[in-house]
């Protein structure tokens, strides 16, 4: 299956190329040890940074295993 989850919060201001893939990556990084404490198992980020014309956005894959049931005790 295939889940899509995004986390994101909007800032105006202009910022060079480095500070913006300095803050990109802080936020996978907190985005990604918020999946881990969830029991998600992160194989492999694979993520690029583009300059879109109105900023920088960060887009890819993230290859991940997790438990897909729920345990439910029978009554």
């Amino acid at each position: 299956g295939e889940e899509v989850s995004c986390e994101y919060y909007c800032e105006n201001r202009e910022i060079e190329y480095q500070e913006a893939e300095k803050i990109l990556k802080e936020n996978l990084q907190k985005y990604l040890e918020k999946l881990e404490k969830k029991g998600v198992q992160i194989i492999s980020p694979s993520v690029k940074i583009e300059e879109t014309g109105e900023g920088y956005v960060m887009y890819g894959d993230i290859i991940a295993v997790y438990d897909a049931y729920e345990f439910i005790p029978f009554q």
